[in-house]
């Protein structure tokens, strides 16, 4: 494992610690703290249930009072990688980058699991292929890791139950049209309801990967899973590997100055990362394959507090 200083402060300087603080408590709906058992049931693994009320109770509250917006002090916890720096943890700053050597099909298949796509197979451009084999093609090929990939893959529809899986959304939503369309990564799909959320999703599948129009035969849409599966690593480089989100981290607090959207992230769990990473870090334990070479970048600022932030 190479961990890697990543100084946010050095790419711009109005980045110090009280600054990013500041940005972020000024989206409260893009962090939010579960309302059931929140603490200490996510943080059991740190040793120590004597935690600060994370869900500010003062302030609004989101999908029907089942989300709160977060305390300062949540935000400052979840911010602070010195929290996080254990072997478990750690891997909320994991690089998705791939340089395309090293993996096989068969250890993209051991994080698949026993979920919807292990071991199956799908008619593909060139043939019939698993998915694992082809989650490792098309990984390879855009430069994401494709380990990362099928971890993401399980998270967002692992059952296989969606109909944006199915190819049935069409039926759900009364639009026949969407039928046979799939949005295997929930790329875009969200919103408030499941109406809604895959109103966004048909419309993501739909618009497709224009790159890839000639390629697929002149449209861009994602009509087939593998299409799906191709489009959307293809939508997960574009908007976090080559916007410098290409860690959980990242992606949720959004630091980086040369990126787009800063501080405004899409995960609204502020626990995502944490929990995401775990997640993660325990498919590739699972799969043996938890020693193989990882970058890890670790943010750092200016006038960070002396200890840790609880």
């Amino acid at each position: 494992m190479n961990f890697i200083p990543m100084n946010v402060t050095e790419l711009d300087s109005r980045f110090t610690w009280d600054y990013v603080i500041g940005q972020m408590m000024s989206y409260p709906a893009r962090n939010l703290v579960v309302k059931s058992t929140w603490a200490p049931s996510p943080f059991t693994s740190l040793g120590d249930a004597n935690y600060l009320p994370y869900r500010d109770n003062e302030g609004a509250t989101y999908d029907s009072g089942s989300w709160y917006a977060a305390t300062k002090s949540a935000v400052k916890y979840f911010m602070d990688p010195r929290n996080f720096l254990n072997d478990t943890d750690c891997f909320m700053f994991l690089d998705w980058k791939y340089n395309g050597t090293g993996l096989t099909s068969s250890q993209v298949e051991t994080v698949l699991g026993s979920s919807y796509f292990a071991n199956k197979v799908i008619p593909s451009l060139d043939g019939k292929t698993t998915y694992a084999d082809y989650l490792l093609e098309a990984g390879t090929e855009l430069g994401v890791d494709p380990l990362f990939l099928s971890a993401r893959l399980v998270q967002e529809n692992g059952t296989g139950t969606s109909p944006m899986v199915q190819g049935t959304t069409g039926d759900y939503l009364g639009k026949p049209e969407y039928n046979g369309l799939y949005n295997l990564y929930n790329i875009n799909a969200g919103g408030t309801g499941l109406e809604q959320i895959y109103t966004n999703g048909m419309a993501e599948a739909v618009a497709g990967t224009a790159v890839m129009a000639d390629r697929w035969g002149g449209s861009p849409s994602w009509d087939t899973h593998w299409k799906a599966i191709y489009g959307g690593i293809y939508s997960i480089r574009e908007k976090y590997v080559r916007n410098y989100k290409s860690t959980l981290y990242l992606q949720k607090f959004n630091v980086d100055p040369r990126g787009t959207n800063t501080f405004s992230g899409y995960m609204q769990n502020i626990a995502a990362p944490l929990t995401e990473g775990r997640n993660f870090r325990k498919a590739l334990y699972t799969g043996g394959i938890l020693d193989n070479a990882y970058n890890f970048y670790i943010p750092v600022y200016s006038g960070m507090p002396s200890l840790p932030s609880s």
